[in-house]
């Protein structure tokens, strides 16, 4: 992977908002490096903001639908808890791509020191 990414995802609920969510949403072509600085003080909702490294940008999709397992309901009696089925909720996501930085191999011959 030499190429590093600057990536925003639109759409994300914030209930939802978590490294792992990202992950699967950019796929395996890419490789999440960090989070940005300001998602851990989530003042700003509306993005969440990572750095990535990609094998290949043009590969990362630029819409998603995001399913998120709703919430199970609590009951009091625990025959009454076992769900037989579970609501999913639907969220469109568009995933943009930012500043690319492209870094190229090291020099086999200044790696062995010729």
């Amino acid at each position: 992977m030499r190429v590093q990414v600057d990536v925003m995802i639109e759409g994300v609920p914030s209930h939802a908002w978590a490294q792992e969510m990202a992950a699967e949403l950019l796929g395996s072509a890419c490789l999440i490096e960090s989070l940005a600085p300001e998602m851990a003080s989530r003042e700003d909702m509306s993005l969440f903001k990572l750095r990535a490294w990609c094998v290949d940008p043009e590969e990362v999709s630029v819409f998603r639908r995001l399913w998120v397992p709703e919430p199970p309901e609590v009951a009091p009696d625990p025959a009454a808890r076992r769900a037989s089925f579970r609501q999913l909720l639907e969220y469109p996501v568009f995933i943009h791509i930012g500043r690319l930085r492209v870094f190229s191999p090291p020099d086999v011959e200044t790696c062995i020191g010729i």
